[in-house]
């Protein structure tokens, strides 16, 4: 796919990280590489549960609504 995205706010969920290091490289190689823009606050959310889900070691939510102001 070759589109680029607006976004103008990460939320990156994981259950467990062993160093921030880790979301930034998904982002870097999953996410950046179809931005608009790389200036992009991104904020990072550790999720506890009881139960792991498959997905959720790449779970991002991204955001270009017009209510986000940075």
């Amino acid at each position: 796919y070759n589109f680029q995205l607006k976004v103008k706010l990460i939320i990156a969920f994981r259950e467990s990280v062993v160093s921030p290091t880790d979301i930034e490289t998904d982002i870097d190689f999953i996410i950046a590489p179809h931005m608009e823009s790389n200036f992009v606050p991104i904020c990072y959310v550790l999720h506890i549960d009881e139960f792991q889900l498959a997905w959720s070691d790449s779970l991002f939510v991204m955001s270009s609504g017009s209510n986000i102001e940075v």
